[in-house]
C-alpha cells in the first residue's frame, strides 16, 4: 500500500498490509485496538494505529465502499489466499508461520495443469 499527503510533496511511504500485527487491550473505557506494523520506504518508521470502538463505523464504510469491493471481486484469488494465510496464523498453524506452500502461495502451481498460478 503507498500513503501519500500533500506535507509529503512527491513522496510516497510503502506500508506491506500483510506484515501488519494487531493486538487488544481492555482498557477502563472499553477496548483498543492496535494495529502495528512499519513503514518500509524511503524511511523505516513503526507506526501504531488505535482503534476504538468509535471508530466501527468509518471502518465498515470503507471494508463495504463498493470500490474496495469491487477490487476484491476482480481479485477473488488474492483475496481468498490472503484471507486464508491470515486465518492460519490468527489459529496458530504451524506456530503462526502460515507457509505460502500450504495455501497456494507465490510459488504454488496449478494443479491441473502444472502451471504456475
Amino acid at each position: 500500500m503507498k500513503i501519500w499527503s500533500k506535507g509529503l510533496g512527491k513522496i510516497e511511504l510503502i506500508l506491506d498490509f500483510e506484515k501488519l500485527h494487531v493486538e487488544r487491550e481492555e482498557t477502563e473505557n472499553g477496548e483498543n485496538i492496535y494495529i502495528k506494523g512499519m513503514i518500509t520506504d524511503p524511511v523505516m518508521w513503526d507506526f501504531r494505529i488505535t482503534m476504538t470502538k468509535e471508530d466501527i463505523p468509518g471502518l465498515m464504510n470503507i471494508a463495504l465502499d463498493k470500490e474496495i469491493l469491487f477490487m476484491f471481486l476482480k481479485n477473488p484469488k488474492q483475496a481468498a489466499l490472503s484471507s486464508l494465510k491470515h486465518l492460519l496464523k490468527q489459529v496458530n498453524i504451524g506456530n503462526g508461520a502460515a507457509s505460502d506452500e500450504m495455501i497456494g502461495g507465490e510459488d504454488a502451481k496449478d494443479p491441473e495443469s502444472g502451471q504456475d498460478s
